[in-house]
């Protein structure tokens, strides 16, 4: 079956007429033929696996292939009222073993994406580490979540080594081999018990309004209020209303940000431009400027010996 975004899942559907607010792209309401990362996606609370058109809007909203090749599962119901997926729950170990991502979700709404930055930049993280560190229910309500993704990061790397399509050499352990090959023996434990955005478990700081908002997603995306613990997602709702108040941005969206989105609209101009979202968690530390300009010099390296050999 395929339907149309605007008749997908969502609690706050709006009735657009798609022929005038944007071109019909389509989703596919079928998984991906991948099986185990279908398997997988239901190691997460309240998750669907994501399809490939999933994945093709996650690569239109973000500029990036990468994610999408990792991305395995959306919420069950989704707060856009265009349809479209604000978040994704991403395999811990990509396909080809190269790549570890410590958060289990990636943000990829742009709208919320900008939002959230500029929450972060007045400040925000360490407002709401405060609260945390001074409310006993706040910070009992982020312990749960940072269990559930610990349970949930090792129960994905599990399922994806049991899948009965994997080669004969694949198991937990040949998974967990891989980890400390590149992070070591500790580093390795530290990254399957770490919580959000790969938080360490029982620390009560914020280190990431993106991937919190990304997890009150999935948390609402259930049928109930609360997880399966009993806590509120007191730390989700807080950014919920902060964007609201602060941005007039709601969870559902606006009435054309869908362009952003669909990666087959096209606009009267000829085209409409993503805006960039910014991850200054990763952008402004100088270890990632480090390996930016070791990679440049690399490929400078690579060209000049290339030269070279032409010129023999």
């Amino acid at each position: 079956m395929i339907i149309t975004p605007s008749k997908r899942h969502h609690p706050h559907h709006r009735p657009y007429d798609d022929e005038q607010h944007h071109a019909p792209f389509r989703l596919q309401t079928s998984p991906s033929s991948d099986q185990s990362a279908e398997a997988a996606s239901y190691c997460f609370p309240n998750t669907i696996p994501a399809s490939d058109d999933d994945k093709r809007v996650l690569q239109h909203q973000t500029g990036q292939v990468g994610p999408s090749v990792a991305a395995i599962g959306v919420p069950a119901a989704c707060q856009c009222q265009h349809g479209y997926p604000q978040v994704f729950l991403l395999n811990p170990l990509s396909p080809d073993q190269r790549r570890m991502n410590s958060g289990l979700l990636k943000l990829t709404c742009p709208l919320l994406v900008n939002a959230i930055d500029q929450l972060e930049d007045d400040g925000y993280i360490a407002n709401f580490t405060s609260q945390v560190q001074a409310n006993e229910e706040w910070k009992e309500s982020c312990q749960a979540r940072h269990e559930t993704h610990a349970v949930a990061r090792r129960a994905i790397l599990l399922s994806r080594a049991n899948d009965s399509n994997s080669s004969p050499s694949s198991s937990s352990s040949f998974d967990i081999s891989i980890l400390q090959q590149k992070l070591g023996e500790k580093g390795s434990a530290a990254f399957l018990d770490s919580g959000i955005a790969g938080a360490t478990v029982g620390k009560p700081d914020v280190k990431c309004l993106h991937a919190w908002m990304g997890d009150y997603l999935f948390h609402i995306a259930g049928n109930d209020d609360k997880d399966s613990r009993g806590h509120d997602h007191f730390l989700g709702e807080a950014i919920a209303a902060a964007l609201q108040e602060r941005n007039n941005i709601s969870l559902s969206g606006t009435l054309d940000c869908h362009q952003y989105c669909n990666p087959d609209y096209f606009s009267i101009t000829g085209g409409v431009t993503v805006p960039k979202a910014r991850n200054k968690q990763r952008l402004k530390t100088q270890k990632e400027k480090d390996r930016r300009k070791r990679k440049k010099e690399r490929e400078q390296a690579e060209a000049a010996l290339l030269g070279d050999d032409h010129s023999e």
